[in-house]
């Protein structure tokens, strides 16, 4: 990595923590009338908490940070295959996330669950988390266990795999490279 593309990226870290900072403060003045909080919490923080509940709600709190960090990159990227440059526009984009074209997925039951999908959805909202160096770039993420084999096999041959964490594989766009895990996405396996 450049020495330019280190430093760059050590800006946006401290820009990210320093602008996470004013928004507390700010946020404190504002919550006195709740406006702030309320918007903020309805457009961002539900939207990506529920996401990281349906999603992540049995992973490690880097699993659920790591959920909530691609979606909020989906959204700071704006691409309208995405969603464009909302948390609700990203976590509700046709079926990017397969739990919110579930008719039978309704509100979250688990509070405890519920509550670390908050706080993840927190933390990476207000640019107070920061992923393993390897997963910056990371953009998509799969759950092997609850993708069809036809998801499995889309992510294998138009992905990079550039890492993983508990049951979650995160994703960059490129070139894919031989995975190290088989997915039965061979030419002569059909895909159903």
């Amino acid at each position: 990595m450049r020495s330019s593309t280190k430093i760059r990226r050590s800006r946006v870290r401290k820009l990210r923590v320093h602008l996470a900072v004013l928004l507390i403060f700010v946020g404190t003045a504002a919550v006195a009338d709740n406006d702030w909080w309320n918007s903020f919490y309805r457009d961002t923080i539900y939207p990506l908490a529920l996401n990281v509940y349906h999603e992540a709600r049995g992973e490690s709190a880097l699993g659920r940070q790591m959920v909530a960090y691609v979606t909020v990159e989906r959204a700071r990227e704006n691409r309208r295959e995405w969603g464009g440059n909302t948390i609700h526009g990203v976590v509700y984009h046709g079926c990017q996330f397969s739990w919110t074209c579930d008719p039978n997925i309704g509100a979250p039951r688990n509070a405890e669950a519920w509550e670390a999908a908050e706080n993840a959805a927190i933390l990476v909202a207000l640019g107070l988390f920061n992923p393993p160096p390897v997963l910056e770039d990371a953009r998509y993420y799969m759950n092997p266990d609850a993708a069809s084999q036809r998801g499995r096999c889309w992510f294998a041959e138009n992905l990079r795999q550039i890492g993983m964490v508990g049951r979650h594989y995160f994703y960059t766009e490129g070139e894919p490279r031989p995975m190290p895990v088989h997915f039965g996405c061979d030419a002569d396996t059909p895909i159903v």
